[in-house]
């Protein structure tokens, strides 16, 4: 089973025949559970193995230590040919960086040179804090995928190394191999190439031969470009991610092909649901843009100028001469998502995100009235057990005295009121008063979502190459990721 992974830092250097210099840096592993090993052994047992065999490349790395399978990998493949790693902690990122950006103002790191940041752990989604996302280091263990929890440190930190490299005209590589990694495509520019192993919305994934992130590490060979290496592991991973390359053409193709693909590369999952955030989203919207059909129409477009305009020498290259599989598929999820669109609808489940408010006052001192308010979505006051709350509240009330008192006192009206609220709403909306309907649907719309998502994504990654290879014969701009060579 592949696991969802969250980002992967790499910086390198290795002196050429002309005295250029390439350092390679490796951090990441962060946030995982204490067990022997973590989920991202695969890779950076691959990355060591390039290290081995081109030992010339100044290597620095710093990754998760406490598993033993991974201490192994890490002695044998580095430590070995005398790189000592070190745990990955926001302490060792931030000397890690500070070191780098010394190096470049002294001159060590000099103009032509390549440096490429290479980062393994799990990632969050982007919020308005970070201009790129947070990763996991080694003093937490995440359990919340999408925000993370625990010691985290942010992409952004890296943005003054892209500063430098492209004053000082250094190639810099940033690969970012986490979950949500496409926010890190905010740090490109002329003289940086930046990789990631899926999109802003999307997790990566890793832990098996099969994902992106295998390939792209196992393909990782001297005098190969990284857009070469990219585009050669993205024909045919097995995973539901969407990797992104910062070239001119892969920026004009995310801006085509990742909002509509994006529905269609989702699945349930219990543990790392995407999935019913969307479908409730598209159920809300008085302009649904997944079920309406629009993405679709995009990608039909998309696919209709990749037959269109197909060479001699791509036809030999690749084995689909046309996309019908594609659109079959896309219209396959699209007949899905319609028909479940169509239950919950009906259910009322559209209603789900609103919000209520639930209000009562009390006094804390003589003359002085405080209103005490608790808020909760249509979903909250249909699924959440307000008796077990209620008998919380009561058992602080019997332990509180004076102001905290009266303040459980009015929570536990509160609780009263919400009671009365779903009682009203169960009249109105009698379908959502058994909630288990929609969970009933649950183990078929897992296998299936997932199916289906797999599916699209094998199909996808065949129009992408194609419409990739296409745009690159007419696009003559500086491409950094085709300049910096391994």
């Amino acid at each position: 089973m592949m696991r969802p992974f969250y980002l992967l830092l790499f910086i390198t250097i290795s002196v050429s025949a002309f005295g250029k210099t390439n350092h390679l840096l490796i951090m990441g592993g962060g946030g995982e559970p204490k067990r022997d090993y973590t989920i991202f052994d695969h890779e950076i047992d691959n990355v060591g193995s390039f290290v081995d065999q081109n030992q010339n490349w100044k290597t620095s790395i710093s990754f998760n230590g406490g598993h033993s399978k991974t201490e192994k990998i890490l002695d044998e493949k580095f430590n070995a040919n005398g790189t000592k790693n070190e745990n990955f902690t926001p302490e060792s990122y931030q000397t890690l960086i500070r070191n780098y950006v010394n190096k470049i103002k002294k001159n060590e790191i000099k103009q032509g040179d390549q440096l490429l940041v290479f980062v393994n752990s799990h990632g969050s989604a982007g919020n308005d804090r970070n201009k790129t996302h947070t990763i996991a280091t080694s003093k937490g263990i995440v359990t919340d995928f999408n925000n993370l929890n625990g010691g985290t440190v942010s992409v952004d930190d890296l943005e003054e190394l892209t500063k430098l490299a492209k004053d000082k005209n250094i190639k810099l590589a940033l690969i970012d191999f986490s979950c949500h990694s496409g926010t890190t495509m905010a740090l490109k520019n002329p003289n940086t190439c930046v990789i990631t192993s899926t999109g802003p919305d999307h997790y990566g994934f890793g832990g098996t031969s099969s994902t992106f992130t295998a390939i792209f590490t196992e393909n990782m060979k001297k005098g190969r470009s990284l857009e070469e290496i990219y585009l050669e592991s993205r024909k045919s991973f097995r995973d539901s991610s969407f990797p992104m390359i910062s070239t001119e053409v892969g920026s004009e193709l995310h801006e085509e092909m990742y909002k509509p693909i994006t529905p269609f590369l989702y699945y349930y999952s219990p543990k790392n649901d995407k999935f019913t955030p969307f479908i409730t989203e598209e159920i809300s919207s008085n302009n649904p843009y997944c079920i309406d059909g629009e993405g679709v129409k995009m990608l039909d477009q998309l696919s209709r100028e990749a037959e269109r305009f197909m060479d001699a020498t791509l036809r030999a290259s690749i084995k689909d001469k046309n996309f019908k599989k594609f659109n079959s598929t896309i219209a396959e999820y699209h007949t899905e998502l319609k028909d479940l669109h169509g239950k919950l609808s009906n259910m009322g489940v559209g209603i789900f995100k609103n919000q209520e408010k639930f209000c009562t006052h009390y006094t804390t001192i003589p003359g002085n009235k405080v209103e005490e308010c608790s808020h909760y979505t249509i979903q909250n006051i249909f699924t959440l057990d307000f008796d077990k709350i209620s008998d919380n509240f009561r058992d602080q009330i019997s332990k509180s005295k004076g102001i905290n008192k009266r303040r459980y006192e009015a929570m536990l009206a509160n609780m009263g009121k919400v009671k009365s609220r779903k009682a009203e709403l169960m009249k109105l909306y009698p379908d959502l008063s058994n909630y288990k309907k929609f969970n009933e649907m649950i183990p078929d719309l897992e296998k299936k979502t997932r199916k289906l998502a797999g599916k699209v994504s094998l199909e996808s990654q065949k129009l992408y190459y194609a419409l990739y290879k296409q745009r690159s014969l007419k696009n003559k701009t500086p491409n950094p990721c085709k300049d910096f060579v391994l």
